[in-house]
């Protein structure tokens, strides 16, 4: 398995909206939208705020001819004295195997690229 980053892009909104209606990702995440029915509109609107942010879909790859998304993860400005990771992986049959770790530590890798 082979996990890779690209830019959150707009087509990506309709599989994100889906993943925000299970209840495990948002049970620990600070965030007005915890237990709320997200609706297509409000998701539209969050997604106008974060367009400009660092935000990556999280790919997975078991040969070079398949790679789907599977999650995402966010980097805050670097310019902050302590910048934020947040991180969910929405294939919930993948939870437990990795993917987040290695997501993690290439997002990491990229921060010290952009910080430079």
């Amino acid at each position: 398995m082979q996990v890779s980053l690209r830019p959150l892009q707009e087509e990506d909104l309709p599989l994100l909206l889906a993943w925000s209606h299970i209840p495990e990702i948002w049970e620990y995440m600070p965030t007005s939208r915890k237990g709320e029915n997200l609706t297509w509109e409000k998701h539209l609107s969050w997604w106008v705020t974060r367009r400009a942010r660092r935000d990556w879909v999280v790919q997975i790859s078991w040969d070079f001819d398949i790679v789907r998304p599977v999650g995402v993860i966010h980097l805050s400005t670097l310019t902050n004295l302590s910048p934020e990771v947040g991180l969910y992986i929405g294939e919930v049959n993948l939870w437990g195997h990795g993917v987040g770790r290695c997501a993690l530590e290439e997002v990491l890798a990229k921060a010290k690229i952009m910080k430079g």
